[in-house]
């Protein structure tokens, strides 16, 4: 699942659903390994977009998923959040 998500790292997955399928992966079990959660994480912070601001900010504020929150933690403070969007 982590190389799969890893394969979606790309700026061409931006016109794509792939954040959708990322973000959907949080929801439906956090008991996925933290190299997947990592890894979706890490994907979303290249391919989200101000859109999916809301939903980021969410799962960021969720302790529960540990270390994958740093990249999303990133991805807010690169959109600034909802006033710094450009």
């Amino acid at each position: 699942m982590a190389e799969r998500s890893r394969e979606l790292h790309t700026t061409r997955a931006r016109e794509t659903t792939a954040s959708e399928a990322l973000l959907g992966l949080f929801e439906l079990d956090l008991r996925l390994g933290t190299e997947v959660l990592y890894e979706a994480a890490t994907v979303l912070r290249t391919v989200a977009d101000v859109r999916d601001f809301d939903r980021i900010a969410a799962l960021a504020s969720n302790t529960a998923i540990g270390s994958s929150r740093s990249p999303l933690l990133a991805w807010l403070v690169e959109h600034g959040g909802p006033r710094g969007w450009a």
